[in-house]
Formats: structure tokens, sequence, C-alpha cells
């Protein structure tokens, strides 16, 4: 954890690589040559997460420590690496979208409960398809608006993608309603709050209880189907199609287009202002 390799990883990175290397000081190999771990000993450390954690975790484990003699290797620590081409329960992929009605009774709950910025994050989420880590960060000075309309201009955390999505009619009067404009930050509550505000309203309402803030980007991104791959990855940062067939270009006016495309159809709300207290949809 003292070299620049690790050093030059992303906040979360770390955190993610530190509580997969903790797994691994559970064993009895934890103080062991890194040449102690065989390839049949990886496959037997691997079942044991696989026994005590999940599939998600225990797939990560094998990819940390995969990176991690491939860095060793380069290093010249070591000449092999027991992790290379495991084979692994690859985790099914999440697939949870919101109703649209729930995303409005969501929004409105909670700006009655006073958890305005849970209101904040839920419509921006829906809004722009931006991950939940990029939402948090965003400031007011990158709320813009120009010929083109409202946007926001992101770079994102995961990728170093520079984004332009669109912001809506809806969303903008909400920010303008009960937004913060005192400090820098739109969202200033962090995510673990929102979280267990949205557990609240979720119970509340009466609401699937799988539904997550993240699951607000795939919904995003589901409801711009009718849009080309390129007007798509304009607004959500992807860089190939893969990416965006499993969950470029980003020039304002494509995002534009297509997000003007959805707020005509698939999302008629976005296009009216904040303020229906019941939460239903407008008829078109």
């Amino acid at each position: 954890m003292d070299s620049d390799w690790y050093r030059n990883l992303k906040p979360r990175t770390k955190t993610e690589y530190r509580r997969h290397i903790e797994m691994l000081t559970l064993s009895p190999y934890h103080n062991k040559h890194i040449d102690v771990v065989t390839r049949k000993l990886a496959a037997t450390l691997y079942q044991a997460i696989l026994k005590s954690y999940n599939v998600y975790d225990a797939s990560k484990f094998v990819d940390v420590w995969r990176v991690i003699y491939n860095f060793s290797i380069s290093e010249e620590f070591t000449e092999r690496n027991p992790w290379d081409k495991m084979r692994v329960v690859v985790p099914k992929p999440r697939s949870v979208v919101w109703p649209q009605e729930s995303v409005y009774l969501a929004i409105d709950k909670a700006v009655e409960l006073g958890y305005n910025d849970l209101a904040m994050t839920i419509a921006l989420m829906y809004d722009t398809a931006q991950r939940p880590g990029d939402i948090m960060k965003v400031e007011w000075s990158d709320y813009k608006e120009d010929n083109h309309g409202r946007y926001l201009a992101i770079t994102q955390n995961k990728t170093g993608a520079v984004v332009y999505p669109s912001v809506s009619k809806y969303t903008s009067s909400l920010l303008n309603k009960i937004g913060d404009k005192s400090g820098t930050k739109i969202i200033t509550s962090g995510i673990i709050r929102c979280r267990l505000q949205l557990a609240e309203v979720k119970h509340i309402l009466g609401l699937d209880s799988s539904l997550q803030l993240r699951d607000l980007r795939r919904t995003a991104i589901t409801e711009m189907s009718g849009s080309t791959d390129d007007q798509i990855m304009s607004v959500s940062g992807h860089t190939n199609r893969q990416q965006l067939s499993t969950y470029s270009v980003r020039q304002r006016d494509k995002a534009q287009e297509t997000q003007n495309k959805r707020y005509s159809t698939t999302s008629p709300r976005l296009n009216s202002e904040f303020g229906h207290s019941t939460g239903t949809l407008p008829e078109n």
C-alpha cells in the first residue's frame, strides 16, 4: 500500500482493495510469502470467501488478488499468478428499474418529510442518468443555463469522462424551490444519510424495498432506449457499447436531443414544473 500504484488509485477503489486484502488476513496464510499461495490454495480460499460472504464479494476478492499478483510480478516479487484465469461464479447483473410513478412519489414524500437532499438526489439521478457519487459532488457552479438549455457539467469519478446531461424543467424548478444555494454543493448530505432516508420513504409509501439510488441511473438509461447508442452515451458517459449493454460521443447537442426525446415521450412529467403533491403522473 506504500507503492505509487496504490496511491494513484481512486478512494473508492482503495477502500475496496483494503476490504478484500483484510479478507485474506483472516486466513492462516496472511503472513506467508506470496509464493505460498498455489493455484489449488487460491481456489480453496475463493471457495471459503464464497461460502462466508457472497458471489459478488468472492468474485471481487479474486479480481483484487489477481491485480495484486500482476503488480508483484512486475516488481519481480514473484514469477507467477495463481489467481490468473481462475474460474469463478459470475455475479448476476443487477436489473432493478424504478417504476416511473415511484420516482415522483418518493420525491414528493422526501420533500414532505424535509429530506430535501434526498429529493434532489433522486430527481437529479433520474433526470441525468449519473452515478450516485457523481451527483453527490455536484456544485451549484456545475449547473449551467445557456442557449442549449439547462444542464450539468460533470467529470465522472469512475472514468474521467466529461458529460453534459440536461436538467429538466421539473428538476430545475425543484432545485429552485428547495435547494440551499448558500453553500457550494447542491447536495450537502452524505450518501449514507440519503440511503437511510430513502429506506424510510420506501417504508412509508409501501414501495418495493429492493429499489436503490443506484438503480435510478439504469432506470434513466432504460427510458432512453428509443435513442441511438451514441445519443445515450452522450448522456451516460459510457465509452463503448459493451459498457452500455451491461447496464463516445458527449457533445452537448446530442445530449440535449436525447433528453428532449425522453421528456416528450417516456417521461413527460420531467417537462413540467415540480409541485404535484400527489405524485400521480399527468395525463398525456
